[in-house]
């Protein structure tokens, strides 16, 4: 039954990654190189931390459980559930902000799918460059 699933899942992750746009591609391939660390600066904090607000209610399969000045998170997904959840936390540093971002999923086998959501969301942050919806796992 678990073989199953997991085939099931791969088959379809192989699908949604065949039909995306050259453009998409060449997005996909940018974002997974930004970090998920990085800092701005103090004059930038109001526009990134409504940005990773705005983020999380939309694209996060869980509900934000704690929004403070310093941390945005989610819920935990539950179990085994293909669900996911974030997190942004900002530190201050001198003038500056140090920013880091996770994703989270209970499901190991979407492992991939975590990694992609969390640099499309920390380069959404830094940038201000919307995300593309449907190469967002949700």
């Amino acid at each position: 039954m678990f073989y199953r699933f997991s085939l099931l899942l791969s088959c379809l992750f192989l699908i949604s990654c065949s039909s995306i746009t050259p453009e998409q591609r060449t997005y996909l391939d940018e974002v997974k190189k930004f970090p998920l660390s990085f800092t701005i600066s103090k004059s930038k904090n109001d526009v990134l931390w409504g940005r990773a607000q705005s983020f999380i209610a939309q694209y996060s399969s869980m509900k934000i459980q704690i929004a403070t000045d310093f941390v945005i998170q989610t819920y935990n997904p539950p179990g085994s559930e293909v669900k996911y959840g974030y997190s942004v936390t900002k530190t201050p540093e001198n003038d500056n902000f140090r920013i880091i971002v996770k994703c989270f999923c209970g499901n190991p086998l979407v492992i991939n799918s975590v990694r992609k959501n969390a640099h499309i969301f920390s380069y959404y942050l830094k940038t201000g460059e919307n995300p593309y919806p449907k190469l967002i796992s949700r």
